[in-house]
């Protein structure tokens, strides 16, 4: 499990459940590859938090968008929201459990908030959509994101995500030092005597 594949401390860690017969105490446990696990292995946890945090990450977009359109409540939205990945869940198209559901729709509450509390065009966006806004190639906004010049909002899969506003800012703050070098190559006011 690399440094990036962090985990939030609230997403749930559930034990494996199982019983064996005898009367001695006896403790669950599965070998992956050499090593014993009690519950999940890192790189499940965060395959399992991931797929979580995409699916928070769209039901913000979808439930904004009921909102929007059908006018419905925010909690009347959420809570149809909830209802319809517990039925995925009961059909089995979904794998989640009881505690994963509750941190998803805790997550997309958080989600909508965070995009109540920013201006409307203040959106995230990818890195390649990043690189357009910027004229350079996306592995450079990466480049960019990792040494902390332009702040990461968030990570859904393998792909990352920064804010439009910090985008509009760093390009700015570019173009800014682009004319204040410009301005200092000029010609000098006085001829060299030539």
């Amino acid at each position: 499990m690399t440094d990036e594949h962090v985990v939030p401390e609230d997403f749930p860690r559930e034990m494996l459940v199982g019983s064996l017969a005898g009367s001695s105490p006896k403790l669950l446990m599965r070998k992956v590859g050499d090593r014993y696990f009690a519950g999940l292995t890192p790189d499940e946890l965060y395959k399992r938090y991931d797929a979580c945090e995409d699916v928070a990450q769209q039901l913000a977009v979808y439930t904004q968008r009921k909102i929007d359109t059908e006018g419905w409540g925010f909690d009347e939205t959420l809570h149809r929201a909830e209802m319809g990945v517990e039925n995925k869940v009961r059909a089995g198209t979904w794998d989640f459990s009881s505690a994963e559901i509750a941190w998803l729709m805790s997550r997309t509450r958080q989600i909508m908030s965070e995009v109540d509390s920013r201006p409307a065009d203040d959106v995230p966006i990818s890195t390649a959509e990043a690189a357009k806004l910027l004229f350079v190639s996306r592995p450079h906004v990466v480049k960019l994101i990792e040494e902390g010049t332009l702040p990461l909002h968030h990570v859904t899969g393998r792909n990352r995500f920064v804010l439009t506003s910090a985008v509009l800012a760093y390009k700015a703050k570019k173009e800014a030092e682009g004319k204040a070098y410009f301005a200092t190559q000029t010609e000098d006011s006085e001829p060299l005597g030539l």
